[in-house]
């Protein structure tokens, strides 16, 4: 982090690595030809709470992965309670004091609140687990989150905020130094997100230390001491939170820039005027257990962008078109016609294809060949659905050639290859199988930054051929170079849209911000 860096927004003064409950010293972390980490030094005092602040990819996931032991740096190391080590595994990190509650909504339905909270580890002694004590430390646990349900009602009867709730009890029940949060507000609606703040506020005025990942900014305002934006697997901004240091490092995580100063940014201060092409698609007031209310228009030949906070209803809207999830209200039209499809395969065959963010588990087939990989959606159209090895193969060949898939042959396994070509793989698969309509949940998340442009460079020839995409991303600079017109979301409905000349910072602070949509 260079001086100017460093003295942006607020000033903020490092405490010394004796005084801090957990921190970095150099960190650095390489995976094949992406650099996660680059010398990263950050250090969090006993009783502070640190906001973590970055798009996908900018280091904070490795990072809290270091901090918890589930990574180790290439160099570098992680200081807790003022001593420099290496945390070998996530029980060496839990015993030196480090509780961890991950993103996802990981709760045992049919186990307890108890049995849950325990999954931390049981007390025990001499090999013999001591049920009471353990029992008791649950409900301290819960207790101090503001858990107050009897401890034996079974998780799949509570509320997504509730299990959240006895997902940080779980992180709190062996009495860690610090916790750390990985977007805990993430798939919660307002009032929940509103009441959890107010318990990790007491939390924090007990003195518990914790290291807060999130883009919210009224929640890291009301919450947080301090923040820390990474950007590229550098550290960017080190600053006392405030509502206007607060703004700029999201800006600054968010739209990959140095912050240049804008008139303050409305949503009524854009139009919805939308451009005279053919519709590809038309949503029409869709609306599921996270939708609420949905109105979009993608002309073909266009590229429309999904902006948004972790949980603001991208993702869920990209499979809803893709007939992954069910819709409860409202209607798709697809190219002129009415579609009402109740499953993944007539989405496709109606010329509608989703590249997950998931691509490793949901993209693609890792331990199948690229060629596999390629041809799985042609396999019936392959004579007859009997498919030749050598036609098979000099498809493939010829893909691989003209997406620059690397790759030493059709045979390799998918697996094999670095993240970028996997996606290539996934892109030109769709395309080969005719594909009108691409819905691109996070097309470069975990790509190198030369990848990332060959990638969407595609997406804009597929485009410019007359396909049509719609592409939900948090890399903001992205989506304001590539797309025509983005709408943006929280809480699962449209509340703007623009155009795609606006700038990535102004971009930040609508997606960070509670808007208004236009009338």
């Amino acid at each position: 982090m260079t001086e100017s860096e460093a003295s942006r927004g607020s000033m903020y003064v490092e405490p010394p690595m004796s005084d801090c409950a957990l921190g970095a010293i150099g960190v650095s972390k390489r995976y094949g030809r992406t650099q996660a980490l680059d010398n990263v030094t950050i250090s969090v005092k006993r009783g502070e709470s640190v906001a973590l602040i970055g798009a996908n990819g900018a280091g904070k996931s490795t990072l809290v992965r270091m901090f918890t032991g589930a990574a180790t740096p290439d160099s570098g190391s992680v200081v807790v309670d003022g001593a420099a080590m290496q945390l070998q595994s996530v029980s060496v990190a839990r015993k030196h004091g480090i509780g961890y509650v991950p993103q996802e909504l990981n709760v045992a339905p049919d186990l307890t609140i108890a049995e849950n909270v325990l999954l931390a580890g049981w007390d025990s002694r001499l090999g013999f687990v001591r049920t009471r004590i353990s029992l008791k430390a649950a409900e301290r646990a819960c207790a101090r989150v503001g858990l107050d349900l009897p401890m034996n009602t079974v998780a799949s009867k509570l509320s997504p905020a509730e299990c959240r709730l006895v997902m940080i009890a779980r992180g709190l029940v062996m009495a860690p130094i610090t916790l750390v949060l990985d977007e805990p507000t993430a798939a919660l609606a307002a009032a929940e997100a509103d009441r959890l703040v107010e318990v990790l506020n007491q939390l924090r005025s007990e003195g518990e230390t914790i290291v807060y990942i999130s883009h919210r900014m009224e929640e890291i305002t009301r919450l947080c001491d301090s923040l820390a934006v990474l950007r590229d697997g550098r550290l960017l901004m080190r600053a006392v939170a405030t509502t206007e240091t607060v703004a700029e490092a999201v800006e600054i995580g968010m739209a990959g820039g140095e912050h240049s100063p804008h008139a303050p940014v409305s949503a009524t201060a854009f139009t919805t005027q939308q451009e005279t092409r053919t519709p590809a698609l038309r949503v029409r007031n869709v609306s599921n257990r996270t939708l609420k209310d949905v109105t979009i228009e993608v002309g073909e030949g266009e590229i429309v962008g999904l902006a948004g906070l972790l949980g603001s209803g991208r993702t869920e809207l990209l499979r809803a078109i893709a007939g992954a999830d069910r819709i409860s209200a409202g209607t798709f039209e697809i190219f002129g016609k009415r579609a009402d499809w109740k499953n993944p395969t007539a989405a496709i065959a109606a010329g509608v294809a989703l590249l997950p963010e998931d691509r490793r588990n949901q993209g693609g087939i890792l331990a199948l060949s690229v060629g596999d990989n390629l041809m799985l959606p042609t396999l019936p159209a392959l004579r007859g659905g009997w498919v030749l090895s050598g036609q098979e193969s000099r498809t493939a060949a010829k893909t691989i050639e003209r997406f620059g898939v690397k790759a030493s042959s059709p045979k390799a396994l998918l697996g094999t290859l670095s993240g970028g070509n996997q996606q290539k793989v996934i892109l030109a698969r769709w395309l080969l199988h005719g594909a009108r309509l691409l819905l691109l949940d996070e097309p470069t998340a975990g790509i190198d930054v030369v990848a990332k442009a060959e990638i969407m460079d595609l997406v804009r020839d597929a485009v410019d051929e007359g396909r049509s995409a719609i592409m939900a991303s948090s890399e903001l600079s992205e989506m304001c170079g590539y797309c025509d017109r983005i709408y943006i979301m929280r809480h699962g409905t449209i509340t703007a849209v623009v155009d795609g000349d606006i700038s990535p910072g102004a971009l930040a602070r609508l997606c960070g911000e509670r808007v208004v949509a236009p009338a």
